[in-house]
């Protein structure tokens, strides 16, 4: 496979999440696709949210974005209201859901490696579709 805007990407969790969302965010000319796990949205005061996706819409075409939380502990329900409301603002600017943005929500899972390990395939099989390959 040729590396292209188009199929290079950027995936995190937690800080690391939160970085590589504003990545594709910041810098669409360079990442086409984004994975966003358990990221912490909620660091300095809900930021991301509030000056960076509330700013501007990335210029087109833009990356396909993956967002996904946990629910398992406390801080979590929160953390995922933060993630669920991030993807309601892309899809209200006009995001096509499961097309250029994903989510997904962990049921009992907590803010940690052993639970964005086994969901890993998640984003990349939703970024990376077989078709791709």
């Amino acid at each position: 496979m040729n590396i292209t805007k188009d199929t290079l990407g950027i995936l995190g969790s937690s800080l690391g999440g939160l970085i590589s969302c504003y990545g594709g965010w910041t810098r669409p000319s360079v990442y086409g696709k984004v994975g966003c796990m358990s990221s912490s949205f909620w660091w300095d005061d809900n930021d991301y949210q509030n000056r960076i996706v509330s700013a501007a819409v990335p210029s087109s075409p833009v990356p396909e974005f993956y967002m996904d939380s946990g629910t398992g502990s406390v801080g979590e329900k929160e953390c995922t209201a933060y993630t669920l409301n991030i993807y309601d603002q892309m899809v209200q600017d006009g995001f096509v859901e499961n097309e250029q943005v994903f989510r997904y929500v962990d049921e009992g899972a907590t803010h940690s490696e052993s639970y964005w390990g086994p969901r890993f395939h998640i984003p990349m099989e939703a970024l990376y579709p077989a078709s791709l390959v």
